[in-house]
C-alpha cells in the first residue's frame, strides 16, 4: 500500500492515547496512524472504538519521530461495524516480537538526529504468552516487561488505566491470572512507540496494554 494512499485514510480504530495525540489501527491498510486534531480528542475512548478524522489540518507540521502522524480538524466515534477476527489479525501481522531491536534499534530510546521519517514509530507486540508488569526501581514508575526475539525488554507504561489501577508496593507479576485480576483484563499486545522528543532523544515506551479484541 503507497505511503500516500495510507496518508489519506480517515476511518480508524482507536488503541490508545499520548499526550495530546491518539494512536489507531488502520485495519485496510494494516498500519498504525498517530492522529492529533486541532479540537480536543477525547482521552476516555474505548479501546477498539471505531473512529474517523474529519477535515484536513494543515496544521501538523511533519515530525521525522513520528511518521505516521496525520492531522485533522476532529475526530469523530463512528457506528462503523469491523469484527474482531479482522482487528486481531492486523495486530498479528504488526507484531514484531520475533525480533531482538525494538523500533529498529536496540536501548530504550533513539537519538533523535538519527531519525529521518522513513522507519516507523510504532509497532505492536504479542504478549499473549509471557508478560510482565512491575514498579521500575529506578523510576519509580509501573513498566512493562516481555520477551523479544531472544532479549528481554523492559519499557515504561503510559496506558493511564494500568498505570492508575497498579499497586506501588508490588515490585513485579508476572502470573496471567494476577495481572488480569489487578487490571481488570488480560493484555493480549503491547502498543509500543517512540515518545515525543526530549533532550535529544526519543524514548521506546508502551502506549497502550491491549485487551483481546
Amino acid at each position: 500500500m503507497a505511503k500516500d494512499d495510507v496518508k489519506t485514510a480517515n476511518d480508524f480504530i482507536y488503541l490508545g492515547h499520548l499526550q495530546s495525540e491518539i494512536f489507531a489501527l488502520n485495519v485496510d491498510h494494516g498500519v498504525i496512524s498517530r492522529i492529533e486534531s486541532i479540537e480536543p480528542i477525547p482521552s476516555d475512548l474505548p479501546i477498539y472504538t471505531p473512529i474517523s478524522g474529519i477535515g484536513r489540518s494543515k496544521e501538523i507540521f511533519g515530525d521525522p519521530s513520528r511518521p505516521e502522524l496525520i492531522g485533522f480538524e476532529r475526530v469523530e466515534v463512528t457506528t462503523a461495524k469491523v469484527s474482531k477476527s479482522k482487528i486481531t489479525q492486523a495486530l498479528v501481522e504488526l507484531d514484531t516480537s520475533g525480533n531482538n531491536a525494538l523500533l529498529g534499534s536496540l536501548g530504550p530510546s533513539v537519538p533523535f538526529a538519527q531519525l529521518d521519517g522513513n522507519r516507523p514509530s510504532t509497532t505492536i507486540v504479542d504478549v499473549r504468552k509471557k508478560f510482565a508488569i512491575g514498579i521500575d526501581p529506578k523510576s519509580a514508575r509501573v513498566s512493562v516487561t516481555f520477551p523479544l526475539g531472544t532479549v528481554i525488554i523492559t519499557a515504561p507504561i503510559r496506558d493511564p488505566r494500568v498505570v492508575a489501577c497498579f499497586p506501588r508496593d508490588i515490585e513485579i507479576v508476572d502470573r496471567s491470572k494476577e495481572i488480569a485480576e489487578i487490571l481488570g483484563f488480560s493484555p493480549a499486545f503491547l502498543l509500543i512507540a517512540l515518545a515525543r522528543v526530549y533532550k535529544g532523544y526519543c524514548k521506546k515506551v508502551a502506549v497502550t496494554a491491549l485487551p483481546e479484541p
